[in-house]
């Protein structure tokens, strides 16, 4: 992989997702998880380009991650969580 690209699994997901960066530039990176109307549910900074986000408090629906490098927004992608097992 090159450039700035982001590998989101399982997906969907009904508890925990694996995120895994792979960041032209390294530095303090903040995911941050939204529903469809914008607002902010889950924010986490790590300094790793892999880590597992706990979703289990979140109800079935559409959800977008985003990733955010030294301030700067730089990838989107779509969540969908299928509710519990």
């Amino acid at each position: 992989m090159n450039g700035n690209e982001i590998l989101i699994y399982p997906n969907p997901a009904s508890d925990k997702v694996n995120i895994n960066l792979h960041m032209d530039d390294s530095g303090v990176t903040l995911i941050s998880v939204y529903n469809v109307l914008g607002e902010m549910l889950i924010k986490r900074e790590i300094r790793e380009s892999w880590t597992i986000i706990d979703i289990s408090c979140l109800p079935k629906g559409i959800y977008f991650i985003g990733v955010t490098l030294e301030k700067k927004p730089v990838i989107r992608k779509k969540l969908i969580v299928s509710g519990q097992k």
